[in-house]
């Protein structure tokens, strides 16, 4: 079974193996997306001032969130491109460091926000009302985030080695028991708002028991054991380099969120509720795109260290085809069906005609975002660090922060609405140009090879 599963990376026809690949992680994105829908669910029925130290404590859950797809992403495209050469105890290696890493850093951190969580919160926006509520919830939300970077990073190395579908069976799980736990907790037990935060713990732990047995099992291709005692800090410094291109663009994606949504709140609340629908129905259409390219990076990454230029190839053209497909269908729906799209989600008719307007141009630009991601995982999967997180801020560092800084001042509104639409279209050309030379590079070396 082990063996099978990189020999269907090395062989198996691209298209089938890409939808293998990439359907577990769609679906265990689209679960983890439902957690936090869960969450807000329940702690909605505690009042107002717990639902407001949900929001204060997001940032903080973020910043862990964020060591966890750092460390997985570089720790996913190293041992991919170890087993393409068939090197597994470079695999392992790199597996075991990864993992050590990630929980060193997150329980820092965690430590650390634990000995002034009253001081984090209250400058994060905390009141004299919500502190207690915030408190109580962060206090086992620290724990958790330790076992969720854990978690991640071993979703990431199995994910690796092709293995989607047990990395999809542990979000399930967590989501599951987090869901029974969180009616039985803050419910049926009248723990509050603290009950979520146990119920959270608890789920993670579970999804993390998973992932130790598996390793100690042995059930994957990769294991922890029987690997070079020498050269972490080279592995360190090639797991962190290859993260930081996700830690930039979630930074960067943050900022960005953070300056769409206060431009907006200048121009009323109608105004920040319509746009909000549209980012949200935006962040819908990219997650599948997102789990896609998460998804099959194990086949890219596993040919470019096998110098199977032809697969890459192929992989390229599966991922880009499936990807463009799915974002013109949803462009094309937003397009058509604004209006019925922003009724939906809201009720007000000044909401609604910011909403409508907002749909339209946001979604229509989602035609760009698969150049993007998918330039982004090639670059990622061959290592090349500096171009990758050049490549992954451009969206939001290089075009839409300024466009937001300069055009809601000259045009309102509409400057506004449109801001998003040209700095995905500005990303997408640019993407497309890079993708274009790496395509014709491989095409180059493929005919080297045959020579």
């Amino acid at each position: 079974m082990k063996s099978t599963r990189l020999e269907q990376l090395e062989n198996d026809p691209m298209l089938p193996l890409v939808l293998r690949l990439a359907v577990p992680t769609i679906v265990g994105l689209c679960v983890s997306a439902a957690y936090h829908l869960l969450n807000a669910f329940f702690v909605g029925r505690l009042g107002a001032e717990a639902v407001a130290a949900l929001a204060i404590t997001f940032p903080i859950t973020m910043i862990l969130t964020l060591i966890g797809q750092a460390v997985g992403t570089g720790a996913g495209s190293s041992v991919a491109r170890s087993l393409g050469r068939h090197d597994h105890a470079s695999a392992a290696a790199f597996a075991f460091t990864a993992i050590v890493l990630g929980l060193g850093i997150a329980i820092l951190a965690s430590g650390s926000i634990a000995t002034s969580i009253s001081v984090l919160l209250t400058w994060f926006g905390a009141s004299n009302n919500t502190l207690p509520y915030a408190v109580e919830y962060l206090s086992p939300i620290l724990f958790a985030q330790v076992l969720l970077v854990f978690n991640m990073i071993c979703g990431f190395i199995v994910r690796a080695e092709g293995n989607t579908l047990f990395s999809m069976a542990t979000q399930i799980v967590a989501f599951v028991l987090n869901a029974v736990l969180d009616s039985l907790l803050i419910v049926g037990w009248d723990l509050g708002i603290a009950g979520a935060g146990f119920a959270t713990l608890i789920s993670q732990a579970a999804a993390a028991a998973l992932y130790v047995w598996h390793f100690a099992t042995a059930s994957g291709v990769v294991t922890l054991g029987g690997h070079p005692t020498t050269g972490s800090l080279e592995r360190i410094g090639v797991i962190m380099a290859a993260g930081s291109t996700a830690a930039l663009a979630s930074v960067a994606g943050i900022a960005a969120m953070w300056l769409l949504n206060s431009t907006a709140s200048t121009f009323g609340d109608d105004t920040l509720a319509g746009v909000g629908v549209a980012t949200r129905l935006l962040f819908i259409v990219a997650l599948p795109i997102s789990g896609l390219c998460i998804g099959a990076q194990s086949a890219l990454g596993y040919n470019i260290g096998a110098g199977r230029g032809d697969r890459v190839r192929q992989a390229l053209t599966v991922i880009l085809s499936l990807s463009l497909a799915f974002s013109s269908m949803c462009a094309l729906i937003g397009v058509s069906q604004s209006h019925a799209l922003a009724a939906w989600f809201v009720t007000e008719t000044s909401s609604i005609a910011v909403a409508e307007r907002a749909i339209a141009a946001f979604l229509a630009a989602s035609v760009c975002f698969p150049a993007v991601a998918v330039t982004i995982m090639l670059i990622q999967a061959k290592g090349e660090v500096t171009r990758a997180s050049l490549l992954a801020i451009t969206p939001d560092g290089l075009f839409l922060i300024p466009l937001l800084l300069v055009l809601p001042r000259w045009l309102g509104v509409n400057g506004l609405i449109v801001s998003p639409f040209l700095s995905e279209a500005a990303a997408g050309l640019t993407a497309t140009l890079v993708l274009y030379r790496e395509w014709r590079r491989l095409s180059r070396d493929e005919r080297s090879l045959r020579v």
